[in-house]
């Protein structure tokens, strides 16, 4: 029987998603087909039985993967033996991420083959400013991440890849961190956002938001506190309106958008929620709608 693939990757603003593709297009190159799928369209009854390799790919926010790739994990179907493989994206260091994103694989029957950290530009808006999407150097940087795909992809394929064991203190370091991260910036932080007067209620951020963190976008768009900080919002707002008063954003006119990347269109904008002070998850939608 021919090899299948299932590719699992979280992407903000399309770095994840740019080395997810290419390993896909370098599977395709070795004759085995892969399918590619966004973790906040992935339905809760996943069925990984018809593939014989499942991969898990996610962006590194404060030296660890986003929360909702941890909460994925815990409900990943199990496996038994099934071959596995790990990837990242980060613009420093992981901490080691990958590594214990195939500990949980592995707690769930996956045999993690390889488990690897891919060097990219910064997508970070909010706090540093990010790498300018139409800077020659920029591309470079993501055509030299790229180029890693074949080499990856045989690891994959002979089950005889590298995975970076990290050790106790590390781990530790690594959700210690995660878990900051989401309580400040997640959870206190992102009620924060501001909308500026130029805003068009288009409605596309509560769109594309993977949390269903904002509403009532159609009249003036709101935020709950289970944001996961991947700034998909503040970079594809077509008016640049979405800004956080306590950051840097105001200051930088550019937006980082990977080239090619269309972030998944998730549920439909609201006017207003039901009733006050209700926390309504709008109707989750297909792509076509």
């Amino acid at each position: 029987m021919s090899e299948r693939a299932l590719i699992l990757y979280f992407s903000g603003t399309g770095n994840t998603w740019l080395m997810a593709d290419e390993i896909a297009k370098e599977f395709a190159r070795r004759g085995v087909q892969s399918d590619l799928a966004a973790l906040e369209q992935v339905p809760r009854n996943l069925d990984t039985a018809p593939y014989s390799i499942v991969g898990i790919g996610f962006p590194v926010y404060a030296w660890c993967f986003p929360s909702n790739m941890r909460r994925f994990l815990k409900r990943i179907p199990t496996a038994q033996g099934k071959r596995a493989f790990v990837f990242s994206t980060m613009q420093k260091s992981s901490w080691g991420s990958e590594a214990l994103t195939a500990r949980y694989l592995e707690r769930k029957g996956y045999r993690v083959v390889s488990a690897r950290a891919f060097l990219v530009v910064n997508n970070e808006t909010i706090y540093y400013g990010p790498a300018d999407p139409c800077d020659p150097w920029t591309s470079k940087m993501i055509e030299n991440m790229k180029a890693q795909a074949p080499f990856f992809v045989s690891e994959i394929l002979s089950g005889k890849g590298e995975i970076e064991r990290n050790n106790a203190l590390q781990v530790l370091a690594s959700q210690l961190t995660g878990v900051g991260f989401d309580l400040l910036d997640g959870y206190l932080a992102s009620r924060n956002f501001r909308i500026l007067e130029n805003c068009t209620r288009c409605g596309l951020c509560e769109r594309i938001c993977p949390e269903a963190n904002i509403y009532e976008s159609l009249t003036t768009p709101r935020f709950r506190n289970r944001c996961l900080m991947c700034e998909r919002c503040v970079n594809f707002c077509p008016e640049k309106a979405i800004v956080h008063p306590l950051r840097r954003i105001p200051y930088t006119d550019i937006r980082y958008q990977a080239a090619g990347y269309r972030p998944p269109r998730l549920r439909r904008p609201t006017k207003k929620a039901l009733e006050p002070n209700v926390d309504v998850v709008p109707e989750l939608v297909t792509e076509n709608e």
